[in-house]
């Protein structure tokens, strides 16, 4: 009687090779995940820091003073007004106001500027 060996399973090489495989395919995931996570943490400090711009812009719009990180110039902005189709415009010397600009961030790197009209 001849007994016969199926033999099933994988050799020791095809087992090197799906774990390489694998491996390189799993660090391809993991580097994307993490710079996923460092994007997602940069721009997380930039929104609250427009956020925190916006409260400063407020404060001053409510106020008109300067304070920490806001400056408030007063002076007019030409104005000019154009028809519906561009053919004509009205041009007004200035309108009176307080240009006010906030800096907000770690190194200021938000600026926002707006233009109140004065009372």
């Amino acid at each position: 009687m001849v007994l016969k060996h199926k033999n099933k399973g994988f050799t020791l090489m095809e087992v090197i090779i799906s774990l390489a495989i694998i491996t390189i395919s799993v660090l391809f995931i993991l580097q994307f995940f993490t710079g996923s996570f460092k994007h997602i943490v940069k721009y997380g400090k930039r929104t609250e820091s427009i956020f925190e711009a916006q409260k400063k812009i407020d404060n001053a719009i409510a106020n008109s003073q300067e304070t920490n990180g806001v400056t408030v110039v007063p002076g007019s902005i030409p104005l000019k007004i154009y028809s519906q189709d561009y053919s004509k415009s009205i041009e007004t010397q200035g309108v009176q106001g307080n240009i006010i600009t906030v800096k907000a961030g770690d190194n200021n790197e938000i600026i926002i500027s707006t233009f109140v009209t004065g009372d």
